[in-house]
């Protein structure tokens, strides 16, 4: 989540997407949400990678500090964070599908 002030701070909610299994049972969180702030949910497939054949996975700070490289983006949209991801972490090869949403 990017606030107005340009904080970024990292919202992790566990479980499965919706609408995937009807026996899953979902948690609750509230945000506070104020104008300016934009929301970014990703799937685990932004953190699945394959290098050179092997598996591998983005480590969470090295992710935060590419999520804060984007903080000022007041044009921020799930096809810039997709075209930045690609382009600042070098990777070609993906292991999983990903989603990216972005609600501003």
């Amino acid at each position: 989540m990017r606030k107005s002030s340009g904080d970024v701070e990292r919202v992790e909610i566990p479980g499965k997407l919706l609408g995937i299994d009807e026996s899953t049972v979902f948690c609750n969180k509230t945000i506070d949400f104020t104008p300016g702030d934009a929301i970014v949910m990703i799937t685990d497939g932004y953190l699945e990678i394959k290098v050179d054949g092997e598996e591998s996975v983005i480590r969470q700070d090295d992710f935060m500090k590419f999520a804060k490289s984007l903080i000022n983006t007041e044009s921020l949209s799930a096809t810039l964070f997709e075209n930045s991801f690609l382009r600042h972490f070098s990777f070609e090869d993906f292991v999983d599908d990903r989603t990216v949403i972005v609600i501003r």
